[in-house]
């Protein structure tokens, strides 16, 4: 399309025909073929995900930018493409928010956004697809998952810590939508993102839809002090705006069979001081795998087993629960969460105080559990997080608690192993066990060789995939590990700066904004 439009005065008839049947044969018949026929080795026109946006708007724009070369043929692509472009732009709905998370959320969504800014221009409308309620908020996506120093990451995402590495939006969204608070929110990011880079973290498209005047008439850049996205499942609280030293915990239900999804149900994201202490993610690997997306026994509802015949995507380390902020059942060769299991919101509550959420894990853990809840709560005045969790084993089981950290450098456990000292960058927060009683800290160093499996699977793992895992040189751990766990169960943890203002634990049932 850019070439065709862009060079037009500057090519031959003979040229631009070559050039128009090169995308037609080799692109837009049998694009076209695929979705008439449903036919291809994978459907990605009936998807929900960024193939569907990728492709579906690239060829309206090859076939907007080279109608008049056969307007029948070009008609039938734009309309097809268009009707077929709906189920991707749906997926956001209701808050605006991709459950593939902010890399696929970019590139998905920045061909959807150039075919619709094409549609309009060409042909005057876009046939009602830009007034579906989540696209027209999914713009602010990036600064709801955004803490002060770090933008969450989910699933096959990258790593986006530090507040120069805070991920953008586009202006395309605030000019088509006349948003002039996103224009501002957008235009106060790129401005102090990149106020020390040479080379910008905004794309090249903001080149095209700025518009200072948007920018100056928006009031406030400022997003809420807390919030639960639905789709995607995302849900956090925020003390204070317009301070990267201000406490966040952010936390992650969705669906994990979702595209692109890990098994991370209920991973946290613990940000304070400046610094990020809680990484629920540890990225994805670049470039992937071969086997990477294949699934391969034993299943989540297999028996018991120590055997991994053959590699796949659930004995990947960063696919894992175990590489996550979330809790461990009896480790073994099946995937830890049920791969298709989804986490369902319960409650969350905010004031001028504090706040929290509650979600439900119990279909994610369905072999291991009766019942599962886990809770985030913030005490914005002691500036105190909670994380919480109450569950009931099916049976005896082995338990882990998992945080994964950069922290682990200089980290120190008390001698009753109940309070545990991160320090990054000369920062430091404690971490202060509260229940179960006989539960105590333990700390897994960072490597820059050794892929951090646990204890019960590094024996499965690690030689079948020794030359599949990307190293993970940064992370550590911070682990509670419990033996013959039964009954109802309650692990609750505080992080704060001053140990003296922990109290005892509330039941999550109980819980309110100002307990």
């Amino acid at each position: 399309a850019i070439a065709f439009d862009g060079l037009y005065d500057y090519l031959t008839s003979a040229q631009r025909t070559v050039l128009y049947n090169a995308v037609r044969n080799f692109v837009l018949a049998p694009g076209k073929n695929q979705i008439d026929n449903s036919t291809g080795p994978f459907k990605w026109y009936d998807t929900d995900d960024n193939w569907n946006g990728i492709c579906h708007g690239g060829m309206i724009m090859a076939a907007l930018a080279a109608y008049e070369m056969d307007s029948t043929f070009n008609s039938q692509i734009i309309a097809t493409s268009a009707n077929g472009m709906y189920k991707y732009i749906q997926s956001v709905d209701p808050d605006g928010a991709s459950e593939e998370g902010m890399s696929y959320w970019s590139y998905g969504f920045s061909n959807t956004f150039l075919a619709l800014e094409s549609m309009a221009r060409v042909l005057g409308g876009t046939i009602g697809l830009t007034k579906l309620a989540g696209f027209k908020k999914t713009g602010w996506f990036p600064y709801l998952v955004s803490g002060p120093v770090g933008t969450v990451s989910v699933g096959d995402d990258y790593l986006y810590n530090g507040p120069n590495n805070k991920f953008l939006s586009f202006f395309w969204f605030s000019k088509f939508f006349d948003d002039a608070n996103l224009a501002k929110k957008h235009y106060d990011a790129c401005m102090s993102i990149n106020s020390n880079k040479t080379v910008k973290m905004n794309g090249w498209t903001d080149l095209l839809f700025y518009s200072r005047e948007l920018v100056n008439k928006g009031s406030s850049s400022q997003v809420s002090l807390s919030g639960y996205l639905k789709g995607i499942d995302y849900m956090y609280l925020l003390e204070k705006n317009n301070d990267d030293n201000a406490w966040y915990i952010g936390m992650h239900g969705g669906n994990n069979g979702s595209s692109h999804g890990h098994l991370d149900a209920g991973s946290f994201y613990l940000q304070a001081l400046g610094e990020n202490f809680g990484i629920g993610n540890l990225g994805r690997p670049d470039p992937y795998p071969a086997d990477y997306f294949t699934t391969t026994a034993p299943n989540y509802s297999s028996a018991p087993t120590n055997d991994a015949p053959t590699s796949g995507r659930f004995y990947y380390y960063r696919v894992k629960t175990e590489s996550k902020n979330c809790i461990v059942f009896n480790p073994d060769a099946r995937p830890e969460q049920n791969p298709s299991g989804a986490a369902t919101f319960v409650k969350g509550e905010d004031a001028a105080g504090g706040g929290y959420y509650i979600i439900d894990l119990k279909e994610v853990y369905s072999r291991d559990v009766t019942d599962y809840k886990r809770g985030i709560k913030l005490n914005r005045n002691k500036k105190i997080i909670t994380i919480q969790d109450e569950f009931t084993p099916k049976s005896s089981s082995l338990v882990y608690w998992l945080m994964q950290t950069n922290a682990t450098d200089g980290a120190v456990i008390s001698a009753d192993g109940k309070t545990v000292s991160l320090t990054r960058n000369g920062k430091t927060i404690q971490a202060v066990l509260k229940s179960p009683s006989n539960a105590v800290f333990e700390k897994v160093d960072r490597s820059a060789n050794t892929i951090l499996y646990l204890n019960e699977t590094a024996p499965i793992f690690s030689s079948l995939m020794s030359s599949k895992n990307p190293k993970n040189p940064f992370y550590g751990k911070i682990q509670i590990r419990m033996n013959a766990v039964s009954g109802p169960t309650t692990i609750s943890i505080d992080f704060t700066t001053d140990a003296t203002l922990v109290s005892a634990p509330i039941a999550l049932n109980s819980w309110t904004p100002s307990n």
